[in-house]
């Protein structure tokens, strides 16, 4: 939350509760998820009404400080997670457009890599676990 807070401040926007909110619901998560979702979720926990617009122009708020990163699927759907220093591999379904975070293989994958400081993250193209499943039966 202090990573929020100088995000603010260094915008000079004034700190809302609703936007801690939705960042907070980024965090608590390990998914990458849709402005949908998060909508959905929000319903839940708060008892105020948030827009979608505003959801939007927050997580906006949240890309530009480097907070967040957004990830688009194959139909251009954005997905988004907490910017993480030890997770930038996701995976991206190509059936379902899924988007996850990888943490098996994501290590592994980084060690073979030399210029691993200048990269912002990896999207690799595998199925997801349902999918790889359906297409077993």
């Amino acid at each position: 939350m202090n990573m929020l807070h100088r995000c603010i401040e260094k915008n000079k926007a004034n700190n809302s509760h609703a936007r801690e909110v939705i960042f907070r619901v980024l965090l608590e998560t390990q998914e990458c998820l849709s402005v949908a979702q998060i909508c959905d979720i929000i319903k839940v926990d708060y008892p105020k009404r948030i827009s979608v617009n505003t959801v939007y122009r927050h997580l906006n708020l949240f890309v530009a400080c480097d907070l967040v990163i957004v990830l688009q699927n194959e139909d251009k759907k954005a997905h988004y997670c907490i910017a993480d220093e030890n997770n930038k591999v996701f995976t991206l379904c190509p059936q379902c457009g899924v988007i996850e975070k990888e943490n098996s293989q994501a290590k592994a994958f980084f060690t073979l890599l030399e210029h691993t400081k200048t990269l912002e993250y990896i999207t690799l193209h595998k199925r997801c676990k349902v999918c790889e499943g359906l297409s077993k039966n």
